[in-house]
């Protein structure tokens, strides 16, 4: 049994042991002087039967609250498990059906929602895909008619870092910049500030 289990049985067989300490401290307290040596006449016949039969009730006690662990508490913390799983990492597995009718219908549950969580994530997927080979086809096309411009044209982010260009705006601004000794600055990915003042693209915008 896990620790939680023990501490279960431990508590229950302390709750127990105290209920019979006060059934019989209350039924000794009930009795007549003459009922209580004859129970006390009674119990040393017995010998250790009353003992046994305590230990006996105390030992089932352990028993039925491990049962209760391995049929239904445990399952349901392997559960919890396999959901944290499937919600967070891993939407494929599925949780671990068990004998007890109860966890079974909620492992049943977890795994509807397991397949309906898998069946959107593979949508979502397939639509990121689907999007960036659209987004892909839609650069190559736009790359192409660049590429029979006679005009030189640079295309840019907000911030300036280059996306696209054409073979004549690398002829135009490369062969400045080659001649000025600075080596070829038009590449994917850098900055047009390098060499276009930020101000005058500013007021292009604006204007």
């Amino acid at each position: 049994m896990t620790r939680s289990a023990w501490a279960v049985a431990a508590m229950a067989v302390m709750a127990q042991a105290a209920l019979l300490a006060l059934l019989a401290w209350t039924t000794w307290d009930g009795l007549t002087a003459l009922q209580r040596q004859e129970l006390a006449t009674l119990a040393q016949a017995s010998g250790t039967v009353p003992v046994l039969a305590v230990v006996g009730v105390l030992g089932l006690t352990v028993l039925v609250v491990r049962a209760i662990f391995e049929r239904w508490v445990t399952p349901l913390r392997c559960l919890a498990e396999d959901a944290r799983i499937i919600a967070t990492s891993n939407p494929r597995p599925r949780a671990t059906e068990t004998a007890a009718a109860e966890v079974r219908e909620v492992s049943g549950a977890v795994n509807l929602l397991a397949e309906r969580f898998q069946a959107l994530h593979a949508d979502v997927e397939a639509r990121i895909r689907e999007a960036n080979a659209l987004i892909e086809e839609e650069k190559n096309t736009l790359s192409a008619l660049m590429s029979k411009l006679t005009q030189g044209v640079l295309v840019c982010n907000p911030e300036g870092r280059i996306l696209l260009y054409n073979p004549r705006a690398q002829q135009l601004l490369g062969g400045e910049t080659r001649r000025s000794g600075g080596g070829d600055w038009i590449g994917l990915g850098r900055s047009v500030f390098g060499v276009v003042d930020a101000a005058l693209i500013k007021q292009a915008l604006d204007s």
